[in-house]
């Protein structure tokens, strides 16, 4: 599941949206037993600032497209860089992936 800190964002880049992402099942439970390698593609008017899952000992670069979960967790974030609508897609080996659409204006 991922969920948008904000659905509709500045084109001019002043604002962010946090993307919160966790692997969980079809009742929201949040599967933390193991770590997952989870991909971001950012398209149409924003673009992904940073990936993230705030483990402490990760040697993963902030700045890539894919990233390792921590206890079942990640987050992303992004800006947009035009006017229009972006989308943001996360997937996971295994898992279905997920598309969010942001506004950017």
């Amino acid at each position: 599941m991922a969920e948008l800190s904000k659905t509709e964002i500045a084109a001019d880049g002043s604002e962010l949206s946090y993307v919160s992402i966790a692997i969980a099942d079809e009742a929201g439970t949040v599967h933390s037993e193991r770590e997952w390698k989870l991909s971001a593609a950012a398209e149409g008017e924003i673009e992904l600032l940073g990936f993230g899952s705030a483990d402490p000992y990760s040697r993963e670069n902030f700045y890539d497209t894919s990233r390792t979960t921590w206890h079942g967790r990640a987050l992303a974030v992004v800006r947009g860089t035009g006017r229009g609508t972006g989308a943001l897609t996360i997937s996971a080996e295994g898992c279905k992936a997920v598309s969010l659409e942001i506004h950017v204006k």
